[in-house]
């Protein structure tokens, strides 16, 4: 079972997949990288969507508890959180990680990993601030930097249908990872039972 969280996150991603849908084959490639980067940004925005949503809920769920000083703590770090929340613009990796840490108390460094496609925690970081960082040229006009995923055969600087696919998977990944590891650390650290 999964959090409300990451169901609405797998929602999420499949209304922003309808993007990678739609025939590109008879659009100009110029309109063929607008939708493309439509579609990325669309699974960005699921992404830090969950993020927020998943560090809240994981509060409400500790809120089920009788322990009164639990309550009371939980209660400032759902201040903080909002607090967190609301001066965070863009959600690259330090951002995303903070709130989580902040929020819940999990530290998802060390889980943060994507070995289906051999990368440690030190590459996981630097591909999702990739990603943002190909969403922030493209919602702001800029010239999208050259990475090794975002490049053709020809070494052209580009996104292709099989590279939101990976950024949808990776995504993913890390949505079931973080909700797994929220979902232990209430039932190991707090002793009490996730609602997911």
């Amino acid at each position: 079972m999964s959090s409300n969280s990451l169901s609405n996150f797998e929602g999420q991603i499949g209304q922003a997949m309808l993007l990678s849908q739609i025939d590109l084959r008879r659009v100009s490639s110029k309109q063929k990288q607008i939708f493309l980067h439509a579609n990325l940004a669309a699974l960005v925005s699921c992404w830090e969507t969950f993020v927020k949503s998943i560090a809240a809920e994981f509060n409400d769920n500790l809120m089920r508890t009788t322990d009164h000083n639990l309550i009371q703590s939980i209660s400032i770090s759902k201040v903080m959180a909002k607090r967190i929340v609301s001066r965070v613009n863009t959600l690259n990796y330090d951002n995303s990680r903070e709130i989580i840490l902040v929020c819940t108390g999990y530290d998802p460094i060390s889980d943060w990993l994507w070995p289906a496609k051999s990368l440690n925690s030190t590459q996981v970081k630097a591909f999702l601030d990739e990603i943002l960082s190909v969403r922030h040229s493209f919602a702001h006009g800029f010239a999208m930097k050259r990475f090794n995923w975002n490049e053709d055969a020809r070494g052209n600087v580009c996104l292709s249908k099989n590279t939101v696919v990976l950024v949808k998977d990776f995504f993913r990944h890390l949505g079931n990872v973080t909700d797994r590891q929220l979902a232990q650390s209430i039932r190991n650290r707090f002793n009490g039972t996730a609602s997911w």
